[in-house]
């Protein structure tokens, strides 16, 4: 019978953990002697001039510590605000050039409708009320007719007539205007009379009336030199918008978009 074979003897490096185990080690004891790589130092806080220093250092250290998390992400209210604080930056460094008259004219060319004046006629008035004078209303105000002279004064000549709610004179009235307060039948016959003299009695729903027309605007296109200031804003404004429009597309642009 031959002698048994002598087992071998135990060896630690043959257990799988200790292979591990060392593996770690050898791991760690790199990652500690690698250079390491420091995260970069964020800019100091400065307060602003008259602002709580220890206000402001706390607020902007939070605000800091919330975009370092990323908590602003998905955020649709604060994406909203951080839009229309970029938006406010761009309308901000768009100023437009100043522009010269025969800009601003072509723009009111363009845009005569905004700026068409309306035909406005001013007169003065003498009221024969017919609720006061019943029939006699008619007879009273041609009476008084002969007895006016052609540049008496308003104040005197309404002393031969009634009071009026529209008062004794009426400046730049449109068409709309007289028609509202007296009639369409008084607003047309007004359109015929001549300027200077009393005219009349022109009938309305409340009496007769004694007229003076003292001046008439046919209205129309006006003037650059009448509307310059409101001509430039506008265009101004308009510009602005345009050159806010360019950098906005601008900005697009740097981003590289998924298809």
């Amino acid at each position: 019978m031959s002698p048994a074979a002598p087992s071998p003897r135990w060896s630690p490096l043959r257990e799988p953990l200790v292979h591990f185990a060392l593996g770690a080690l050898a791991l760690l004891a790199a990652e500690r002697l690698s250079p390491r790589r420091s995260a970069p130092t964020p800019p100091p806080i400065v307060a602003p001039p008259g602002a709580s220093r220890a206000a402001f250092v706390r607020e902007e250290a939070l605000v800091r510590e919330a975009l370092a998390r990323g908590l602003g992400d998905g955020d649709a209210v604060i994406r909203q605000r951080l839009v229309q604080k970029v938006t406010f930056l761009l309308e901000a460094e768009a100023t437009p050039e100043e522009p010269d008259d025969a800009t601003l004219q072509r723009w009111l060319d363009a845009h005569a409708d905004d700026y068409h004046r309306v035909a406005t006629v001013s007169f003065e008035q003498v009221f024969f009320s017919r609720e006061r004078r019943g029939a006699s209303a008619e007879g009273d105000a041609r009476a008084a007719l002969q007895a006016l002279v052609p540049d008496e004064p308003v104040a005197s000549a309404q002393l031969r007539g009634d009071p009026s709610l529209a008062g004794p004179t009426l400046p730049g009235r449109r068409f709309a205007d007289v028609t509202r307060a007296f009639g369409y039948a008084f607003a047309s016959a007004l359109d015929g009379v001549t300027p200077g003299a009393w005219r009349g009695p022109i009938a309305s729903p409340q009496g007769w009336h004694l007229v003076r027309v003292t001046g008439r605007d046919p209205g129309g296109a006006q003037a650059l030199a009448a509307v310059r200031g409101d001509v430039r804003r506008r265009w101004m404004d308009e510009r602005r918008a345009a050159l806010v429009r360019v950098a906005e597309e601008r900005v697009v642009r740097r981003y590289a978009v998924a298809p």
